[in-house]
């Protein structure tokens, strides 16, 4: 068992340029929740007291959160400053036992370009469920700029399906 001196700092970002014109802030919600819908280990937290993993679908019913920054209007030095903290209270924010291991914030540039930073705790993702989770955000996008309707194709295993599966392949070898 590994002791770690803040269980809840483990975690990764990506930031994505948006066109905020398709993608404004309640689209972004919904993208989101379809995310966290679809995708159950982003439902994941931790019990600290069976040491265990469990889904916390309490998550779907939560309202989505995603703050906007207007940093357009910040010097050079400010706007970096800003940044570091915005970045530090977004890392900061995981309750690894009950909060949603996701979190997110629109930042408008001082070019007027917005970029939609998405956190994720490294309970709930990996190198590999990040490009999955890009190439959703994609499609979801892109039907978002055409206007049809926001779904994804049915996956092929649920976590719990595919970590069982890996569990009981390393029983065989």
């Amino acid at each position: 068992k590994q002791k770690f001196n803040n269980p809840d700092y483990y975690n990764q970002s990506i930031t994505l340029r948006i066109n905020f014109s398709i993608a404004n802030m309640e689209a972004l919600k919904k993208i989101l929740y379809i995310l966290i819908a679809h995708h159950d280990s982003l439902r994941i937290n931790y019990n600290t007291t069976t040491n265990k993993l469990f889904y916390n679908n309490k998550h779907l019913d939560e309202e989505m959160v995603i703050e906007l920054f207007d940093l357009s209007t910040l010097s050079a030095h400010k706007y970096k400053d800003r940044m570091k903290q915005i970045r530090y209270q977004m890392h900061s924010a995981f309750r690894i036992d009950s909060s949603l291991l996701v979190k997110t914030c629109v930042i408008k540039n001082r070019e007027a370009v917005y970029f939609w930073i998405l956190t994720f705790h490294h309970l709930v993702i990996d190198e590999v469920s990040i490009y999955i989770l890009l190439n959703d955000i994609n499609c979801l996008l892109e039907k978002m700029s055409k206007k049809q309707e926001l779904d994804l194709n049915s996956k092929t295993a649920s976590y719990l399906e595919w970590s069982q599966f890996v569990n009981r392949q390393r029983h065989i070898v």
